[in-house]
């Protein structure tokens, strides 16, 4: 890329929520790790992961491309003749799992001022009571990324610096074709979606000087793709075209 590297000098004092430890995460955690920006990933799974979900096939023809870009080492394990899902996690875990709180489910999201705070819930330490658990906020964050699924609970949500990537933001995506291209390439969307993401990210925070411009920069940079307000937004529209559309047939069906 041959820019220089972020320093505290040259970026704002950005600190970035990542929910959801996969492929889309991961591949944020990373582009962000190697530009020095800070951040933390929130995950359910316990560390190390002992399964890690997705059908029989494993479609990532872009992973050269993104282990190059993200400076990943390569080695037989993560050819692509050789690749595994699991492969692929434990190579982006290996930076990813130092800033990443693990067991722990996002409950409630909330944003106060121009900041975020995120409320988990991790399972407590007492034996002797299973359903005792323990409730802790995070933040302040400036910018929170939903990288959390298809029953993504950050897609519930329309603040402005919430950015969607890789499964969570599927309803931005080719709904037409009933998620087909997804469930065949899932993996790889996900993380050049991360990648993208964290490149806009960084690049942007090395020209602006506040917040509200950097976030308005990374949307222009993608389009505004990866933002949870626009995919809201879309949301909404679809599901009131769908209404009008139903309530039409009943009224036509009613009055024949």
């Amino acid at each position: 890329m041959g820019e220089a590297k972020l320093t505290e000098e040259l970026l704002p004092k950005v600190n970035i929520a990542i929910i959801g430890g996969s492929y889309a995460g991961l591949s944020l955690a990373n582009t962000l790790h190697i530009n020095s920006v800070s951040y933390t990933i929130f995950d359910r799974r316990s560390l190390p992961y002992n399964h890690v979900m997705g059908g029989s096939g494993f479609n990532v023809p872009s992973l050269l491309v993104i282990q190059d870009r993200l400076q990943l080492k390569r080695s037989r394990n993560t050819e692509l003749h050789n690749i595994t899902r699991k492969n692929v996690i434990d190579l982006l875990l290996e930076r990813g799992m130092t800033n990443m709180i693990s067991e722990s489910n996002v409950v409630e999201i909330n944003k106060e001022a121009s900041s975020f705070y995120i409320t988990t819930e991790t399972k407590s330490n007492d034996k002797t009571d299973d359903t005792s658990k323990i409730t802790t906020k995070h933040g302040p964050y400036q910018i929170l990324i939903g990288a959390d699924g298809v029953l993504s609970t950050c897609r519930k949500s329309s603040f402005k610096g919430m950015f969607l990537i890789g499964d969570a933001r599927w309803v931005n995506d080719r709904w037409f074709d009933l998620g087909l291209r997804r469930i065949d390439r899932g993996a790889d969307i996900a993380m050049i979606d991360g990648l993208q993401l964290g490149e806009a990210i960084c690049n942007s925070a090395k020209r602006c000087t506040d917040m509200r411009q950097l976030i308005h920069s990374v949307n222009n940079k993608t389009d505004n793709v990866f933002c949870a307000r626009e995919i809201y937004y879309k949301k909404m529209m679809r599901q009131s075209a769908l209404v009008v559309l139903l309530f039409g047939v009943l009224l036509k069906y009613l009055l024949k």
